[in-house]
């Protein structure tokens, strides 16, 4: 099945983590938020995941969303674009990070000669990713179903921390502090693979799509700093993350969904009273 996109009923396009954003923290439920989703449905406003979720977590996901549109996936690494979706005839998995296989290679040879501690998803089962991370082993499997990124749980001293990620740097790679774990992948992030998604949407004729970027965790930042409204999502245990953005800010009240439904119903009202 191919989805092509065309003109939303409203210029706008509205880039989301998943995580403690739009998905509850402890849960993974994204019910709370149903009603602006269904605004952005009806208006065919493109609902772009951008996410440190792998391509066959996504995949169920977007399904469960209703949603045809691209996403990024692994904080950057990739980008999915639908079969048909900008008029190509197949879809199509960009590449902006390693191969997994070169990543938990040059992971596991730093490790061991310089006898730093942590734990990656490659050195974990099934069932110890679901125990790290709330998951059921189904879905833990799906998120050791990687290709451009590993997560690891550090379990050294904040200055070996320091060490690996300036040893990270020079190999021209980056190391990203997400939710619950460290990130490990090529020169890229969520904004990085935004913007390259993004240029393909600005190509298109008609009205201009502004962009709105949601997220909670640091490794969403720089994704909220290239958006024209950035929304910093509440987080389960009540705080906010500090984010000095570029265009306009929002703080939501409510946590994860509830305040992602807040601040996307707030936006398409205030857009629907001006837009013509």
């Amino acid at each position: 099945m191919t989805y092509r996109f065309s003109t939303p009923a409203l210029p706008l396009i509205v880039l989301t983590d998943l995580d403690g954003t739009l998905l509850d923290h402890h849960s993974y439920s994204f019910a709370a938020a149903e009603p602006a989703l269904n605004r952005l449905r009806r208006a065919g406003v493109p609902l772009v995941i951008v996410t440190s979720k792998t391509r066959a977590e996504v995949a169920r996901l977007a399904d469960r969303l209703e949603s045809p549109h691209p996403y990024v996936l692994e904080n950057g690494a990739l980008i999915a674009l639908p079969p048909g979706y900008f008029g190509e005839d197949g879809g199509a998995l960009i590449r902006l990070s390693p191969a997994y296989e070169e990543l938990c290679a040059w992971a596991a040879r730093i490790r061991r000669e310089k006898g730093y501690r942590f734990r990656g998803f490659a050195d974990m089962d099934a069932a110890a990713v679901a125990a790290a991370t709330g998951l059921s082993e189904e879905d833990a499997a799906l998120a050791k179903a990687r290709d451009g990124s590993e997560p690891f749980i550090w379990e050294d001293t904040p200055e070996a921390l320091q060490a690996f990620s300036a040893d990270v740097e020079a190999r021209g790679w980056r190391l990203m502090q997400g939710g619950r774990f460290y990130h490990l992948l090529g020169r890229t992030d969520k904004a990085y693979a935004a913007e390259q998604l993004l240029s393909h949407y600005r190509e298109l004729p008609g009205e201009p799509l502004r962009s709105i970027a949601l997220g909670d965790s640091p490794n969403d930042l720089p994704l909220l700093q290239i958006a024209d409204i950035a929304v910093v999502i509440r987080r389960h245990d009540g705080s906010w993350m500090d984010a000095q953005v570029n265009g306009r800010k929002i703080q939501t009240e409510g946590i994860g969904p509830v305040g992602w439904n807040e601040a996307v119903g707030s936006i398409l009202t205030e857009l629907e009273s001006t837009h013509v």
